[in-house]
């Protein structure tokens, strides 16, 4: 993985890199925007979502697991945009390939007294959640277009790379 790194733009970049790339501007509207939100995100105050997930029924280590997927970035990279690592479309595919396709509900007492075990997509759970937090879900394309880019993220530091590379092959052989 570091190798391609390397190869594509050039050296090993953070989640900080790539918000400071994104968003060199913290005046920038959209980078307020994040940054109000990490607030509460981190400050646990974003407001319904206790209800929410009162409403999934879920176990507390699944909320706890939950949670700590999505503010992953927050907790390697200080710049608000680290947020938009985990709260896009595409992070909800790869919640589902890291949690499964559902996640089990808290125990349900029927009318008989049996207690019954019921599913909640892990989807539905992600959708809704960054939908509370953001206002919407982005796609990847469209955080692309909200956003700058640094020449980093162009390759442009990727020519210097390989040619260093090259040069480094031909002194150890």
């Amino acid at each position: 993985m570091t190798g391609h790194l390397i190869e594509d733009v050039g050296r090993i970049v953070t989640v900080e890199d790539w918000a400071q790339g994104l968003m060199p501007s913290q005046n920038n509207s959209f980078c307020k925007f994040l940054a109000k939100k990490r607030e509460q995100i981190e400050g646990d105050a974003v407001k319904g979502e206790r209800e929410l997930f009162g409403a999934f029924n879920l176990a507390e280590k699944d909320i706890a697991a939950v949670k700590a997927f999505l503010a992953f970035p927050l907790r390697t990279a200080a710049h608000p945009a680290a947020l938009l690592v985990t709260h896009n479309s595409f992070a909800v595919y790869l919640a589902e390939r890291i949690f499964g396709y559902a996640f089990v509900k808290n125990a349900v007492k029927s009318i008989g007294g049996d207690s019954r075990k019921q599913l909640i997509a892990t989807r539905e759970i992600f959708e809704r959640l960054i939908f509370l937090r953001m206002k919407a879900v982005y796609s990847p394309a469209e955080i692309a277009a909200r956003t700058a880019a640094a020449d980093w993220m162009r390759g442009a530091e990727a020519g210097e790379a390989g040619a260093e590379k090259k040069r480094l092959a031909t002194i150890c052989e």
